[in-house]
């Protein structure tokens, strides 16, 4: 019996000793882009951390205007990894790494002719500004797609808790994420064929900001 308490005990002490160093994360606030494009959106990110090791995924959701005109919800999945160390009881400081998908609805939406749409009239008006600063007259182009790709991205962040029960902790969190995404507009003409009467912008798009948000945390 001495011996079969003995071999339970070595089994199930690492295992004791790892959960007590796992929590779970739950972070949810707003995201203040620094691009003037971006409008206030709102963040949900849960982190999974072992000692100051954590896996992370998150959710991003923003409303994009172009020149005044809305275009549509601009949302980033993203998954990855990070640090988070304490400095004192109370704060830790965090920084992460990870690859960020986006999803806008201009892309999803495809080819638009204007006036079909609020997403087509902003693409007619990024483009007219385009033609503009270029001196190139772009009225013959009146078919339009955009397509938006995925990139690596990072944050850095401070949280500060309390503690409310044993396994239950309270907090608040500051956080900037770095971050630019490849996009590219297309413009066409209608009678486009695949042989010329198109052209197309390639430039990085920049999703960077701030975010404030609260924390719940459960310790196993």
């Amino acid at each position: 019996m001495r011996k079969l308490l003995l071999i339970i005990l070595i089994v199930l002490l690492p295992t004791i000793l790892w959960a007590s160093d796992v929590s779970l994360t739950a972070r949810g606030g707003v995201y203040l882009p620094t691009d003037a494009e971006m409008q206030t959106g709102k963040n949900i990110q849960v982190d999974l951390k072992w000692k100051v090791v954590y896996l992370y995924g998150s959710y991003t959701d923003m409303t994009r205007r172009i020149a005044g005109q809305q275009s549509g919800q601009y949302r980033l999945y993203s998954v990855g990894a990070g640090l988070n160390v304490p400095i004192s009881k109370y704060v830790n400081v965090w920084g992460q790494c990870g690859y960020y998908s986006p999803s806008a609805d201009m892309q999803d939406a495809g080819k638009l002719t204007v006036p079909d749409g609020s997403m087509g009239e902003a693409q007619f008006l990024y483009w007219r500004e385009w033609g503009n600063d270029y001196n190139y007259d772009v009225s013959a182009y009146s078919v339009y797609s955009y397509k938006v790709r995925g990139n690596i991205g990072g944050a850095v962040g401070t949280d500060i808790h309390y503690p409310i029960t044993k396994h239950l902790e309270v907090g608040v969190s500051a956080s900037y994420t770095f971050l630019k995404l490849p996009e590219t507009y297309y413009a066409y003409l209608p009678q486009y064929s695949g042989n010329g009467g198109m052209i197309e912008t390639i430039k990085d798009k920049n999703l960077s900001g701030f975010g404030i948000g609260l924390n719940l945390t459960y310790r196993f």
